[in-house]
């Protein structure tokens, strides 16, 4: 085995390529999402995207950053692709939930809530927001 680094341009080892980056690119993007940087988040989920179309985790990323900037249709866009690549992330559908809830789809909210409940019962962000559509939809006792 090498020990020495490996250097650009060695034919030994090939240039790691951005797909090869793509959970430090996802670590950054958060980092930027968490204190409230949209813009570069979002330069870093789509350049993800370029190499990566399909990745659930940045289409979830650019879904969250779109709800934050109140575009809820296009965040819908967004969570249901993740979620047609990766169906059983429970975080993803009460994220979708959450966006249906804001336009005041609440049978399609709860569904998503319900959904994301099935997955992981322990998700607290789920039972709270079950809660808010089920009040919202008059069902006091089940809120």
């Amino acid at each position: 085995m090498n020990d020495q680094p490996h250097r650009a341009g060695d034919p030994a080892m090939p240039e790691v390529t951005p797909a090869h980056r793509t959970p430090q690119l996802m670590q950054q993007a958060q980092q930027h999402l968490d204190a409230g940087d949209l813009a570069a988040a979002e330069a870093l989920y789509r350049d993800i995207l370029s190499t990566r179309p399909q990745h659930a985790g940045a289409l979830n990323g650019l879904g969250i950053l779109c709800q934050q900037q109140g575009r809820l249709h296009e965040a819908i866009d967004y969570f249901q692709h993740a979620l047609a690549r990766q169906p059983e992330f429970a975080g993803g559908h009460c994220n979708l939930g959450a966006a249906l809830y804001a336009l005041g789809r609440l049978d399609e909210a709860a569904a998503c809530f319900d959904r994301a409940l099935a997955l992981q019962p322990e998700l607290v962000e789920a039972h709270y927001r079950l809660g808010m559509v089920r009040r919202g939809q008059g069902r006091l006792e089940e809120a």
